[in-house]
């Protein structure tokens, strides 16, 4: 007998004692060959449509005994033992004649010195914790914040990198998946979402570098080589055995190859920040995969030069400040003015959205917030009117960066004179994601003598939320949704108990884009208190634009 023969017969009159132990943590467990056949089972395996003992599946292929839609994923995770990786996957679902059939999650290894076999440990995991609740709806539960997912990616390409391996980063997409959401119930969209994101961690580094980025849209870090091709028929399988019409929905996916040479970390991680907000955000053809560059070094350098132009904006303040006045809806005298950004190029009245869109993509914005805030202050200490208030911008995505925090505080300490006169209007509010921390931030301000508007309002769902947990001076009523309140047959009804409730929380309301007499006297009528729109002019760099104020003898009220 030889010492490998010996070493196994040893190990395996010991196997009661190692199966108990097991059973201490699983519910049963399987040694597979190196064929994927089941060569010993132990604990009830969950297969209703088989009788009797567990030992009835000895000789089984294990891929025969999963449900159709899991069979990719464990002959993938099978595959990913044979790199002597541990195998974890949350949610195994094994045939049974019961639509709700539990879910299992499985951990284990190949061991090379017992003939190559696998030894996997099966754990049934709960309804509540698989978030598998029927009517749920909420099917944001496991996307990832993209920016975390950056990181946690560029952290593990940089290690790959480090140990020689080469890496590449695969986006994937379901251009359909509307459709076959339409054809699902929310559990079975759930389930699916799971087993999508399982399949995809399996395939990628280390078997947990993929990500949910938005309905239907995913990313995941992985070794050079795999078969994307091979991945897309497997996961179209997939989506088909979940479909009530069989038909699933096809992949799009595009990869790009990570390089190394000569790229920071940093680098990757804004290169990859900027993509996969373009790849979360885009709808219809507005960003086509497809048409990715292939070479992660080639993509990083087209972004980082888009990053050097516009740092060297903030940094030689290539921009100017434009204002538009916030006027009183009966005096039409002007409360404040609002401070828009614009740059500097041949057309002096271009939209800066382009500009800013860039620099909240790559994570720039709070630097830009913070040179406009430098911006408006310089112009606030010269103007000749040193009574004039100024509300200016600052980005959701800056509001929990602490160096913008840090930097803005001690700007403010620097100028008290723009106590009761520098206001702070927020915009992008949708990114906020920690409300309570926000508010803080918000608290802070306000408590330094300065007013916090809200921009955006009543454009979404969200609003209401934003107004129970944010204290803010006044809120700016959505343009948006001034016209559709307009129009709707309960529009007026809504926006009045809009302002109506503002008004009794102490919070000043402001309608944005009033660019007719009818949409001033709507407004008025509902109970708004200022307004802002192109029917008083466009926004200027010189305030004397507004002085007289146009439109003036709209304003029945004004002071002679």
């Amino acid at each position: 007998m030889n010492q490998t023969t010996a070493t196994i017969d040893n190990i395996k009159s010991e196997r009661d004692r190692f199966v108990a132990l097991s059973f201490c943590w699983a519910d049963f467990l399987l040694e597979l060959d190196a064929d994927k056949k089941i060569v010993f089972s132990a604990g009830a395996l969950p297969i209703s449509t088989s009788p009797g003992k567990s030992t009835d599946f000895v000789g089984s292929l294990i891929t025969d005994l999963v449900t159709v839609a899991h069979r990719p994923l464990v002959e993938r995770l099978l595959d990913f033992g044979l790199n002597d990786d541990r195998i974890d996957c949350p949610n195994l679902q094994f045939n049974s004649k019961n639509e709700n059939s539990p879910y299992y999650s499985v951990t284990g290894y190949r061991l090379e010195d017992l003939e190559n076999h696998y030894f996997l440990a099966f754990r049934q995991v709960s309804i509540s914790a698989n978030q598998f609740q029927d009517g749920a709806g909420n099917l944001d539960d496991d996307v990832v914040d993209v920016k975390a997912f950056s990181a946690a990616a560029t952290d593990k390409i940089r290690t790959m990198l480090d140990k020689g391996e080469e890496v590449s980063v695969t986006l994937m997409q379901f251009p359909n998946f509307s459709s076959l959401h339409d054809r699902l119930d929310s559990s079975s969209e759930k389930r699916l979402s799971d087993t999508v994101r399982s399949y995809l961690n399996a395939n990628s580094a280390n078997g947990d570098g993929a990500g949910k980025i938005s309905d239907g849209k995913y990313s995941l870090v992985h070794q050079n080589g795999l078969d994307i091709d091979q991945m897309s028929a497997q996961l179209q399988e997939i989506t088909s055995s979940y479909d009530p019409l069989g038909e699933g929905v096809s992949v799009e996916s595009a990869t790009i190859d990570v390089d190394g040479a000569g790229i920071s970390d940093e680098d990757i991680a804004q290169g990859l920040l900027y993509t996969m907000r373009q790849f979360r955000d885009s709808s219809g053809t507005d960003f086509t995969i497809g048409n990715l560059s292939n070479n992660f070094t080639s993509l990083v350098s087209d972004v980082l030069d888009s990053v050097k132009s516009f740092k060297e904006i903030v940094a030689n303040g290539d921009f100017f400040a434009a204002f538009q006045p916030i006027i009183d809806v009966n005096s039409g005298e002007i409360h404040h003015y609002e401070a828009l950004a614009r740059f500097n190029a041949a057309d002096r009245q271009q939209s800066p959205y382009e500009y800013i869109t860039f620099a909240e993509e790559t994570g720039l914005i709070w630097e830009f917030d913070i040179a406009m805030v430098k911006k408006v202050l310089t112009w606030m200490a010269k103007s000749a009117n040193r009574e004039r208030s100024v509300a200016v911008n600052v980005s959701g995505y800056s509001i929990g960066n602490l160096h913008y925090s840090e930097q803005l505080n001690e700007m403010l300490y620097k100028h008290p004179w723009s106590r009761g006169r520098l206001m702070f209007e927020i915009t992008e509010s949708a990114q906020m994601s920690d409300l309570e921390s926000a508010n803080k931030f918000i608290q802070s301000v306000r408590n330094s003598g300065y007013k916090v508007c809200l921009d955006d309002f009543g454009a979404g769902s969200a609003s209401f939320q934003y107004l129970s947990v944010l204290e803010v001076d006044i809120v700016k009523l959505d343009g948006s949704a001034v016209r559709n309140a307009q129009v709707a047959p309960k529009g007026r009804a809504f926006f009045s108990a809009l302002t109506s409730l503002c008004h009794n929380l102490d919070v000043g309301t402001v309608a944005e884009m009033i660019d007719s007499p009818n949409s001033l006297k709507f407004v008025r009528e509902c109970g708004v208190q200022s307004v802002q729109g192109f029917l008083f002019g466009r926004p200027s760099e010189n305030v004397e634009t507004f002085d007289p104020l146009p439109q003036i003898h709209m304003f029945p009220n004004r002071r002679k």
